[in-house]
């Protein structure tokens, strides 16, 4: 009888054993491309060289034939290389984390397509003691390669700062492949901690890359709602509201346009969109939000982000779910994290991707 029962309880063990096992993860078989052949600094740069985007980062969203390349200048740098003063950490957190080079291949999204990581710098700024004669910058992309030259940028840092440098490492959780991103506590010109050292663990999910989250929770999400907040300077300033039956009211205050993160010469003759609108958010786009909140786990993120700069972009996010619970975020900088960062670019997204009309009746957006 004891042998049954202990047979009982084992049989019952790998019951729930194969109950908590998610699919096998299983390795894509890789599809030749330009990227593949990448072997050398030369050819990294020659070809990220000749890439060209639309000037708006959202390339669906795009209405003018109007392209840029904003790497025609860059230079492949080992972190080891970098001369500035305050990547002196970096340097040692590279150094341990034996990342030694600056290109790095890897199919981060199991698509069977190779994509590239490249560390170095983009002439995007000038600085130095003497006479302003080096650049201060520290750039690191991931391309996203998705087969027939169909090539996506993100930008690694979040924080668009000529203070900030990060290590990018590849690393796998059973199998999955992910990036690692490690990132320096700062410092400031007293010494004293402004920051403290980070490492965020990013999947490609949702078309982008996101902190991963093992076991996502599905939370009963009634109601979004978003605001920016000025600054000092032209940034766009709005509110936005939706509600779980897929209505939304938005309430476009000023510096709206869809060029407006652009430095087109001729911005300020697109046309701005400015006042208060009702619509009804299209399925995939509503789904797709309320996929990405619960998949970065908002319930659980912090309160308050915010970075040591001023004049920067700032907004608020609060989230009414579970039959009246509230999550408010404030996020001065709009960089607390990387899944953050895709929610704000769906929300900023919606002003130009649905069929608004104009609401005079509300007073108001956000509550």
């Amino acid at each position: 009888m004891r042998y049954l029962l202990s047979f009982f309880l084992f049989l019952v063990f790998l019951n729930c054993q194969k109950k908590d096992n998610k699919p096998e993860f299983i390795k894509a078989k890789i599809i030749s491309s330009k990227i593949d052949s990448l072997n050398s600094k030369e050819k990294v740069e020659e070809y990220i060289r000749g890439l060209s985007f639309p000037i708006i980062e959202n390339f669906e969203l795009q209405k003018l034939d109007l392209t840029h390349n904003f790497l025609e200048k860059f230079e492949l740098k080992k972190i080891a290389d970098f001369n500035r003063e305050f990547d002196s950490i970096t340097k040692i957190i590279a150094d341990s984390l034996n990342i030694s080079k600056s290109f790095y291949l890897m199919d981060i999204d199991n698509n069977g397509f190779t994509d590239l990581i490249i560390i170095g710098d983009d002439k995007g700024c000038n600085g130095g003691h003497d006479g302003f004669d080096q650049s201060c910058d520290f750039s690191a992309y991931c391309f996203m390669n998705f087969g027939n030259n169909n090539i996506k940028p993100i930008d690694l840092i979040l924080e668009n700062s000529v203070h900030k440098s990060i290590v990018p490492k590849f690393s796998k959780n059973k199998g999955l492949p992910l990036l690692e991103i490690h990132e320096p506590a700062e410092f400031n010109w007293k010494k004293e901690k402004t920051s403290s050292y980070k490492m965020f663990e990013l999947t490609y999910e949702f078309g982008s890359l996101i902190e991963y989250n093992d076991n996502p929770q599905i939370y009963d999400i009634e109601k979004v709602e978003f605001k920016t907040e000025t600054s000092g300077y032209k940034h766009p300033h709005f509110e936005i509201l939706i509600k779980n039956d897929q209505t939304a009211l938005l309430d476009a205050k000023y510096g709206n346009s869809i060029y407006e993160n652009t430095k087109v010469y001729f911005r300020d003759t697109i046309p701005e969109l400015k006042g208060k609108f009702r619509t009804n958010i299209k399925n995939n786009d509503y789904d797709n939000l309320v996929n990405i909140l619960n998949y970065i786990d908002f319930p659980n993120m912090e309160h308050q982000y915010s970075i040591n700069r001023l004049h920067t972009r700032n907004c608020s996010l609060k989230i009414t779910y579970n039959n009246g619970k509230v999550k408010e975020i404030k996020d001065y900088g709009m960089v607390g994290t990387y899944g953050l960062r895709k929610i704000y670019e769906l929300l900023f997204d919606f002003r130009f991707n649905q069929n608004w009309k104009e609401n005079t009746t509300a007073n108001t957006v956000y509550n």
